[in-house]
């Protein structure tokens, strides 16, 4: 706590922070992003976070339409994907700005009390669970849960003996992930070959050897080994075996078994030009 015994202040100004959001981010070939589609204010420190997600989303969309892989069609679920994202993120950010900035005394005060009587109860609060999109470039074909959120990041093994985070793994394009190698068939591993799509199969420690003898001779696919079980756990949560992860490493798709993974697959190649069909 600084008094003002403690401190000379030098300037002092006075700043009114704005949440809004552009009604079209899209309109030809120009499209907004960051500060310029959206305001939020500080509280969450999600401003440039958000930007970021921008341009993570719109990079490999447009690197699909530039090499004729996708039509310019696919930039319009760009604000249908961002616009509710960014709005779930202000809203929290505003709601956090109301707690901080209590300017009456009485009040900050009870705040204060009802924070630590919390902590004291319950403990250190659950972080902030961000949001996943609702709609836009995902499948339909897909399982009830997973799609449209953001895949985990995680630790596996298998590449030498040190772990490494899946993302640094991972290349620029889509990716398609298991945690059970029966359910790739010769049709899927090809669609995926076709498609450029890399194949990661993500094992415990007891079955990572049967994997890996059972897709040795497979080109494009990485057998690894899940070395804290974040994966499995989520695939076992969401109730299903693959996922379809697309660059921005949201979750196109997700299924339970071969067929559904043919659908998902099907999906994809005709939303896009990429030959996984």
């Amino acid at each position: 706590m600084v008094d003002p015994e403690d401190a000379e202040p030098l300037r002092i100004a006075t700043y009114t922070f704005r949440s809004r959001s552009a009604q079209q981010w899209r309109v030809g070939r120009v499209l907004l992003a960051g500060d310029a589609a959206h305001e939020m204010p500080p509280f969450l420190g999600q401003g440039m976070c958000s930007g970021i997600r921008d341009a993570n989303n719109l990079a490999w969309k447009l690197d699909l339409v530039l090499s004729g892989r996708a039509a310019p069609s696919i930039l319009d679920t760009y604000q249908q994907e961002r616009a509710p994202h960014v709005e779930k993120i202000t809203r929290k950010a505003i709601e956090m700005g109301r707690l901080q900035t209590i300017r009456d005394p009485e009040l900050a005060r009870a705040r204060d009390e009802w924070m630590l009587r919390a902590l004291a109860t319950s403990g250190a609060p659950a972080a902030y669970a961000f949001p996943g999109y609702d709609d836009g470039f995902f499948s339909a074909e897909s399982c009830d849960h997973g799609t449209g959120v953001l895949f985990p990041q995680g630790f596996v093994t298998g590449i030498d003996q040190a772990p490494h985070r899946l993302d640094d793994l991972f290349g620029t394009g889509f990716h398609l992930v298991t945690t059970d190698a029966g359910v790739l068939g010769d049709e899927h591993l090809a669609a995926a070959a076709r498609g450029g799509l890399d194949v990661f199969v993500l094992t415990s420690r007891d079955d990572a050897a049967r994997s890996r003898a059972l897709l040795a001779e497979e080109p494009g696919v990485h057998v690894l080994t899940d070395a804290d079980g974040r994966y499995l756990r989520w695939f076992e949560a969401n109730g299903c075996s693959a996922a379809l992860v697309r660059p921005d490493s949201y979750v196109f798709g997700t299924t339970r078994d071969a067929d559904g993974l043919t659908a998902v697959l099907a999906e994809l190649a005709e939303l896009s030009s990429l030959t996984v069909g």
